[in-house]
């Protein structure tokens, strides 16, 4: 836990307010679930899997089991946000 909380984050303020531009228009107009797959996925790219060495050719791991945790847990959760999008009835 304590990994967690001394962990350093900065994102940039411009794609803060475009996340929550997006999420303030989808609830407006009443998309709920979308607007929660919008925050998902910008708390994803926020993550920065993308920055894995598994996708580069580093040969060192340069994140721990809980950063691998979380980060699967996120991708859960967008894709069960897709499913909801998808099966949604009105």
């Amino acid at each position: 836990m304590e990994t967690l909380l001394s962990a350093q984050i900065s994102i940039p303020m411009s794609q803060m307010i475009i996340v929550l531009t997006l999420i303030t228009v989808t609830m407006i107009f009443g998309r709920i679930r979308l607007s929660l797959f919008i925050g998902y996925c910008a708390v994803l790219y926020w993550s920065h899997i993308w920055e894995l060495s598994l996708f580069t050719e580093a040969s060192v791991w340069k994140l721990s089991g809980p950063a691998f945790l979380l980060t699967g847990f996120m991708i859960i959760l967008v894709l069960l946000s897709m499913l909801s999008l998808i099966f949604h009835k009105e």
